[in-house]
């Protein structure tokens, strides 16, 4: 017998083709649950369960049908599962529930079927979907012969990646909401994420890859079912109370913005800064043991600088290399935060900063808002503000998990409510369009000093207003190649480039839609160039073109860009 439960037609689409290749009995769980209706159901010994993908599992409330249904004569169960995306380690869980039910599991199938979770992701056009369907038949048919032959489904995969993409990736503390803004527990991983043996593995893969590991550090509140908060509320001598200031005890406490689930914390309470940084575990300590490289402060602003100082000695006479990031959303060098001018370099507070300058700038010129003149002058005012070793170490964005995608700020910039942002789609052209901007708009990402910043899926073609819409999965399969191509390139000649990677910058010129830059280092210098005016612009060819995209002509002497041009030159 197959069971389905469908919200939008995916799940009942799979579970009628199966049903007709087998000529096997369906019943609708959809009509069962509405009725509350948990009679015991005559299935024989083989039972297949088709359903959505919700938060990774099936969903709860088909689960706790199952559960409380007698399934007479089951022995075997498969499951089939509807997906945007990914399944994540929804096995697992099936797995449970057969253990419970007392049922054989024979595996999980993956059907990736037309998106339709609109609260974070676009639904695709009808040519779309139905290019998506067809894609899926395959999948279908390999679903039907298992089940023909009673074979188990190969194993899904289930690496480090499967489970954590069955909780979304934020803080990775042990929280209440998904968001993991409200930390629970600073020295425990959240279990939806895996724990802290997948950390270390996560972490000593990364290293083998020459590749760092940040976390984002929240320190400046704590959730309020933390069991911090909640034994300061309900034991006035515990050691907690004095991490929080209250105005009336228990019930009226100082919170981030004014939100009451985000009780803060006093960041130079004595024993707060013994337990986030001077014990010999300290929360700051404890994850670099594990294989951390270092932090990235969310809302650094609201960390006093003794605080910040305290913490990157402590990290570095740890870690001597472990880095300091922090979150700043304007010039840091004279950021006022609280009536405070902050010394995040000159007091070597911090190692370096987002860039949200440079990103604003960079987008309003590919918008053509400004015809370059904006942006040179922001590139000068960073370039003269920042240490050098802060510029060339800055994180150069597009796009973060609090702005639109880059796509989306390019194109259509307007905010809006959740329902009027749900609505909104680009057409193919437009897309089309917007990725072309993009091209130039990361290539400038790449091409100033400072580390390129990619927010995951950029690269891929990704779209998506603010959160939660920019938070979607990564399109595996389904990437933008020639954009994915495109960002492997820039990296290439980032990371081939003296000049590049660690030069001097220089604005020679910016307006009249132009901008011209030169990046200097002792092993010689990059021309950098964009054109976003109508007309084209001549340039002397001065020595070995790395990158362009937009070039109209080029005769050997001269390059010649058009609209939305841009190259790179390395000069003889």
């Amino acid at each position: 017998m197959i069971f389905w439960f469908s919200g939008t037609g995916n799940s009942k689409y799979a579970a009628q083709r199966m049903a007709e290749a087998l000529n096997e009995p369906l019943l609708c769980m959809n009509d069962r649950i509405k009725a509350h209706d948990t009679a015991a159901v005559e299935t024989g010994e083989r039972l297949v369960i088709v359903t959505p993908t919700y938060a990774w599992r099936i969903p709860r409330l088909v689960r706790d049908w199952l559960l409380q249904t007698e399934l007479r004569c089951a022995r075997q169960a498969w499951f089939v599962m509807t997906c945007g995306g990914e399944i994540g380690s929804a096995d697992r869980y099936n797995r449970e529930l057969c253990r419970v039910k007392g049922l054989s599991c024979m595996g999980t199938a993956q059907i990736v079927m037309p998106e339709n979770y609109i609260a974070m992701f676009g639904v695709p056009q009808a040519d779309e979907a139905r290019r998506i369907v067809a894609k899926a038949e395959p999948d279908i048919d390999r679903a039907i012969a298992a089940l023909r032959e009673g074979l188990p489904f190969p194993p899904t995969r289930n690496n480090l990646y499967d489970r954590l993409m069955s909780g979304p990736v934020n803080p990775i503390f042990y929280a209440w909401s998904t968001h993991r803004y409200d930390t629970c527990d600073y020295k425990r991983i959240d279990p939806m994420l895996g724990t802290e043996e997948d950390f270390r593995a996560l972490c000593a893969e990364a290293h083998a890859h020459g590749m760092k590991v940040i976390l984002d550090g929240v320190f400046s509140h704590v959730g309020s079912r933390s069991a911090y908060f909640q034994q300061a509320i309900h034991d006035p001598s515990s050691p907690y109370r004095g991490w929080f200031r209250f105005q009336h005890y228990p019930d009226v406490y100082d919170s981030w913005w004014g939100i009451t689930t985000l009780p803060c914390v006093d960041k130079m309470n004595p024993d707060f800064i013994r337990y986030m940084i001077d014990d010999e575990d300290s929360v700051a300590v404890h994850w670099l043991k594990l294989g951390a490289d270092g932090w990235r402060l969310d809302v650094v602003d609201e960390l006093p600088d003794a605080f910040l100082a305290r913490l990157r000695a402590r990290i570095r006479a740890y870690k001597p290399d472990a880095l300091l990031i922090g979150e700043v959303w304007e010039d840091a060098s004279n950021k006022i935060a609280y009536d405070q001018r902050r010394r995040y370099f000159t007091d070597r507070q911090l190692d370096s900063v987002m860039n949200y300058p440079w990103q604003k700038a960079i987008l309003r010129y590919v918008r053509s808002e400004d015809d370059g003149t904006a942006l040179g002058d922001a590139i000068r005012t960073l370039a003269e503000n920042y240490p050098p070793d802060v510029l060339q170490t800055v994180m150069n964005i597009l796009s973060t998990h609090d702005t639109p995608r880059a796509i989306n700020a390019i194109l259509d910039p307007r905010d809006g409510d959740r329902t009027d942002l749900a609505q909104r789609h680009f057409t193919q052209e437009q897309l089309r369009e917007g990725r072309q901007r993009l091209k130039l708009a990361a290539f400038l990402q790449f091409m100033l000093p400072g580390m390129p910043c990619i927010y995951y899926g950029d690269e891929a073609g990704m779209t998506g207003y603010r959160d939660p819409f920019n938070r979607k999965f990564y399109p595996w399969g389904r990437e933008d190649g020639n954009l994915v191509s495109f960002y492997r390139s820039l990296a290439r000649v980032k990371k081939s480039s003296p000049a590049l990677r660690s030069g001097t910058v220089l604005v020679l010129e910016a307006g009249g839609g132009r901008l011209l830059l030169l990046r200097q280092s002792a092993e010689g210098s990059v021309a950098v160039c964009c054109n976003q005016s109508p007309e084209p612009w001549t340039l002397p060819h001065s020595g070995t073109i790395l990158l362009g995209g937009g070039i109209m002509e080029y005769t050997g002497e001269t390059v010649t860009l058009g609209q939305g041009g841009f190259c790179a030159m390395e000069r003889k």
